[in-house]
């Protein structure tokens, strides 16, 4: 098998393979997604995590849905989601020039990947429009009951913290003025996964950021959840648990089209009520923010 038409990789510890061998497309990962390659040498541990593995088979071709008996779950302006009769799962990317197409099976296991790829491309291309890969693991994450956050979040002694915020509300900022402590780690500056595994929520970073410097592969336990505030206050306040689910619900990135995942969901965010601290966070710029962060 030739290892420039096939990339493994894995996110939030879901393994997946990106398989061109048929089409012999060269592939290639951009600076963010190469941090999450299973042969990267400095995170070899991070791949021991036993799960099933999802085999995508990229085709140079175009998907024909006029053939299929689909019907529509979710239509947007930049992404569709679609269900043929097979139960399988086709999400869309209709505005991309070619148009690409991701055909996975219900329980995500295997699946193919149709567009219209340059020949002449040396270098190598990374198959999956950002956007549409973007749907996709929100989907594949929402069938554990987990879900990716709109959110920046650090690692800091072995300890996570994420910071929940809507656009212009300061989480690349603050991950920026934290990634300036030498012993800080950001996993994201504007997007991290949040998991249940064995009792316990853990944050993973993910790599779709213009900044390759602010993203990491690596995981930590959830120690506090941050609600950010631009009131120029430098306070970190507990909010009730009612209220935190509810900001989570407005900002994060959930299937509400799909109820069946939406249930696991909230059963998850009503274990992460009890168990994780929910604190509102607001700080002058150039104020010592670590302090309110981690008071201790």
């Amino acid at each position: 098998m030739d290892k420039r038409n096939v990339i493994d990789l894995r996110i939030a510890k879901l393994p997946f393979r990106l398989d061109a061998s048929e089409s012999r497309i060269k592939l290639n990962t951009p600076p963010s997604h190469a941090k999450f390659l299973k042969n990267n040498p400095d995170k070899q541990e991070y791949f021991s995590y036993d799960q099933r593995k999802l085999h995508l088979q990229i085709n140079n071709n175009l998907l024909k849905r006029q053939n299929l008996n689909i019907s529509p779950i979710q239509c947007v302006e930049i992404w569709e989601l679609w269900k043929d009769e097979a139960g399988n799962f086709i999400f869309v990317a209709p505005r991309q020039s070619p148009p690409q197409y991701i055909s996975v099976d219900p329980v995500f296991t295997e699946g193919n990947v149709y567009s219209e790829y340059p020949s002449n491309n040396q270098q190598g291309i990374y198959p999956i429009f950002n956007d549409l890969e973007i749907v996709f693991f929100v989907n594949w994450l929402g069938t554990f009951g987990d879900i990716l956050l709109h959110a920046s979040g650090v690692i800091l002694d072995g300890k996570g913290y994420a910071f929940i915020g809507t656009s212009g509300a300061g989480k690349s900022t603050l991950a920026s003025t934290l990634a300036e402590e030498p012993a800080v780690t950001v996993l994201g500056e504007d997007q991290v996964i949040l998991r249940l595994i064995d009792g316990q929520f853990w944050i993973y970073g993910t790599p779709w950021h213009l900044n390759p410097a602010m993203c990491s592969p690596q995981e930590v336990p959830l120690e506090k959840l941050f609600f950010l505030e631009k009131n120029g206050e430098y306070a970190a306040e507990p909010i009730k648990p009612s209220d935190g689910i509810t900001r989570i619900l407005q900002t994060a990135f959930i299937p509400y089209y799909r109820p069946e995942l939406v249930a696991k969901i909230l059963d998850h965010l009503i274990t992460l009520a009890v168990k994780i601290p929910f604190r509102s966070l607001s700080y002058p710029l150039g104020s010592d923010v670590w302090k309110l962060i981690n008071p201790d």
